[in-house]
């Protein structure tokens, strides 16, 4: 019994290795990727101001100018504002580093090696270990998902709000259905469906997707 305990934790701890090799190891390649400067997309700019106004103090003038812009421009300009969830994420790097670009990319680095722990996390629980370690290093290394990091946007805040959300809701489901759970757990349940719509709008599917596992729990 005490050789195959010690196996097993070996294999957990080679496991883990090679997990942290990928995940480093991606984050590595993806800021080797990186450009000087940014792209001529701008939605990077709002972004950053709505960040650098909760220590400035100056939210309501930022959505004003933003405002008028969009009122004077073409009607798919630009909205009044992005959702908080990235500009609060980014404004502490943004109060640290100013309007430096090139180090704030780093943020969008980290939160795509978080999605990546996430991910394998998802993946393990429904098809193995060895299976999941292989997903997230085809998708570690491929081109478009680190160059992608080369942006201030907000698919990769997103998709680490969603893996939080499908995180939780593993737990959960590990407990009880939804219909038995916990007030407590139920609760932070919407919590985090209140993380991914503040991230981006389209998170309110998740809405749905509860109730369509309410369904589900209900007719078994």
């Amino acid at each position: 019994h005490t050789v195959r305990a010690i196996t097993l934790t070996s294999s957990r701890w080679l496991r883990a290795v090679a997990l942290g090799v990928v995940v480093i190891g991606s984050g590595i390649l993806a800021v080797q990727l990186h450009r000087n400067g940014h792209t001529q997309g701008d939605d990077f700019a709002l972004y950053l101001r709505q960040a650098r106004s909760l220590f400035d103090g100056d939210i309501g003038a930022v959505l004003a100018d933003n405002r008028f812009s969009v009122l004077n421009s073409d009607a798919a300009f630009s909205p009044l504002a992005y959702p908080w969830g990235w500009p609060l994420l980014l404004s502490p790097f943004v109060h640290l580093w100013g309007y430096d670009y090139d180090q704030l990319k780093l943020v969008e680095v980290g939160i795509f090696m978080v999605w990546l722990v996430l991910l394998h996390g998802i993946v393990r629980r429904r098809i193995g270990r060895l299976p999941a370690l292989a997903i997230v290093a085809v998708i570690a290394t491929a081109p478009v998902f680190l160059l992608h990091t080369d942006q201030l946007l907000t698919e990769f805040p997103h998709l680490a709000a969603v893996g939080v959300f499908i995180w939780w809701y593993d737990r959960v489901r590990s407990r009880s259905t939804l219909l038995t759970a916990s007030r407590c757990d139920l609760i932070v349940l919407g919590a985090m469906v209140t993380l991914v719509f503040n991230v981006r709008r389209e998170g309110i599917v998740l809405l749905g997707v509860i109730a369509v596992m309410q369904l589900y729990d209900l007719v078994a």
